[in-house]
């Protein structure tokens, strides 16, 4: 495999990122005795809460970018050198 050079591995980034934006997730919510509660099955880390369900379910979206974001940064700082990056898209 060859190693991308910087300006290619930065547009593969940004490609990771908007396909991770498109990705719809599973959101359970239950009420709290103060808030609604929501989790995602698939992201299992995320969770949000709010007053209204609007406002958990965008509390829950940002977590689960959090979580996305935090995940793959990690596994981009352990990657050793000679690694070629690909985006795989969902249908």
């Amino acid at each position: 495999m060859r190693a991308l050079s910087a300006f290619s591995f930065a547009t593969l980034a940004v490609v990771v990122y908007c396909v991770f934006m498109r990705n719809q997730f599973t959101a359970i919510i239950q009420r709290g005795e103060k808030y609604l509660i929501a989790t995602s099955p698939e992201v299992s880390e995320a969770h949000g809460q709010g007053l209204t369900r609007e406002e958990c379910l965008r509390d829950l979206a940002d977590s689960i970018q959090s979580v996305l974001e935090y995940r793959r940064e990690e596994a981009m700082a352990n990657l050793q050198a000679g690694f070629e990056q690909a985006v795989v898209e969902l249908a």
